[in-house]
């Protein structure tokens, strides 16, 4: 027992504890969201033409169903050909990331593990792009805003048919609303 108890303490003060550094690499090394770092190639024009793999964490592995050994260093088209045929559409987004450091978050169905993902991508430095993974069900995500709509239509309705005028005025530009007994 003793032994088993020593060699779990052993494996947690192997992780890294180098201050802060340390304390992002073991977030993203151990998260459930899939990171990629990955390095931007530029064609003859000046152009991205493609991003090469840098390092993944376990959980890109497994959402995209790949292996690190094979994809470190390898370029993205070469991974996942999907994206060869939405080549100019992505390579958009990542120019617009690497020159303006902004970040982009979208829903995207990769078709190669069958599944939606929310993607979030950003510049950590010239050249360079994180890409975080998260999967997300588009079946819950329809079902939430399918029960918001219901209880939009039944407070829509509780409002119309109060006896007494009901007027509301939203912060945005959104018209006005107002119930039946309003003049």
């Amino acid at each position: 027992m003793k032994n088993s108890k020593k060699g779990k303490i052993n494996s947690i003060q192997k992780r890294p504890t180098h201050g802060k550094q340390g304390l992002y690499q073991s977030a993203i090394k151990y998260s459930p969201s899939g990171f990629a770092h990955l390095k931007v190639i530029y064609n003859k024009d000046k152009k991205i033409e493609n991003l090469e793999f840098i390092e993944v964490n376990k959980s890109f592995e497994k959402l995209l169903k790949i292996n690190n050994s094979s994809v470190i260093g390898r370029k993205v088209t070469d991974i996942l050909p999907e994206m060869d045929m939405t080549k100019d559409t992505w390579m958009e987004i990542i120019n617009d990331i690497n020159l303006h450091k902004n970040v982009r978050e979208f829903n995207h169905y990769l078709n190669e593990s069958n599944r939606w993902l929310h993607i979030t991508i950003f510049s950590p430095g010239k050249n360079q792009i994180v890409k975080q993974l998260q999967p997300f069900s588009l079946t819950d995500s329809i079902e939430l805003e399918k029960k918001l709509r219901e209880k939009n239509i039944m407070l829509e309705s509780i409002l119309d048919n109060a006896p007494v005028g009901i007027w509301i005025t939203y912060p945005s530009n959104e018209p006005p609303f107002s119930n039946k007994y309003v003049e």
